[in-house]
């Protein structure tokens, strides 16, 4: 079975592309992308600084054990060797806790300069004649949707080191002729689906592990709270259901979080079953 919105890393398509309506066009196209190219550019400039400085403190780190441990050898002193590994793991923790905060601080006065924001609005704004374009309602609902990215190798598919970390994606929901339809947060594309070609929808067994959380209320707040996502160690997970479609003789799936499921079935009212497997 294929998700729609999986997608191959080297091509950039996706699993459903069959799926897929209406694509941007024409001078809208090329103004999106040379805007997401600027707005990645300043986001990378602005994280860049953090990974550059945690290596440095590595670094000086290894060079103050290694000066530690050269004189500890010469004086043949094992004791003092010791101490030399301690000092160095907590010279270099000191550093690193330096380093980490000048790093944090330069990121947010990078992200809250006004040449940043400026890039944040202009984004914003062809994202939004990118929506009207592919004519998405404004009364839209949004949800979102799981997938994960991969590379074929050796004519197999790989996820790769975080496999099992799911992507979630917010896209906008709504109906037309006939098809469930669902349009990218970044205003892409169009996908639409054939209701009829809409099976079950299937409560899966295992929980969804996510690398995000992209609402704007808290996972533990207001309406969200009740569907017990869980945190550990950076990833969410969350229980999550299937919509099992049937294509051209090709089997597909949609996959969502419960606290989005209510939405979806208001456009797609199937009954849910359990899970085989």
């Amino acid at each position: 079975m294929k998700n729609v919105f999986d997608t191959n890393r080297q091509t950039k398509e996706k699993d459903g592309d069959c799926f897929k309506a209406q694509t941007l066009q024409g001078d809208l196209l090329s103004l999106k992308a040379e805007a997401s190219e600027a707005y990645a550019a300043y986001k990378k400039k602005a994280f860049k600084p953090v990974k550059g400085l945690l290596l440095s403190s590595f670094f000086v780190m290894i060079a103050f054990m290694v000066v530690c441990g050269s004189a500890a050898m010469a004086l043949r002193s094992k004791s003092m060797a010791e101490y030399a590994v301690i000092a160095s793991i907590i010279v270099g923790g000191l550093i690193a806790l330096l380093l980490l905060f000048l790093s944090v601080r330069k990121n947010k006065a990078i992200l809250q300069s006004s040449a940043f924001i400026a890039e944040t609005e202009k984004y914003g704004k062809i994202v939004e004649d990118a929506l009207r374009f592919l004519e998405v309602p404004q009364e839209a609902d949004w949800l979102d949707v799981f997938s994960y990215a991969y590379d074929i190798k050796k004519g197999k598919r790989h996820i790769g080191l975080f496999g099992r970390y799911y992507r979630n994606n917010a896209m906008a929901v709504f109906v037309r002729d006939e098809c469930l339809c669902l349009a990218d947060e970044n205003g892409d594309a169009v996908y639409a689906i054939p209701l009829r070609e809409a099976e079950s929808i299937v409560r899966r067994k295992k929980r969804a592990v996510l690398m995000k959380w992209n609402k704007e209320e808290s996972y533990r707040q207001g309406r969200y709270k009740a569907y017990k996502v869980k945190y550990n160690r950076g990833y969410y997970s969350v229980k999550a259901y299937s919509i099992q479609i049937v294509h051209a003789g090709e089997a597909y799936e949609l996959i969502v979080p419960n606290y989005d499921l209510e939405i979806l079935r208001t456009y797609v009212p199937l009954p849910v079953v359990e899970s085989a497997v």
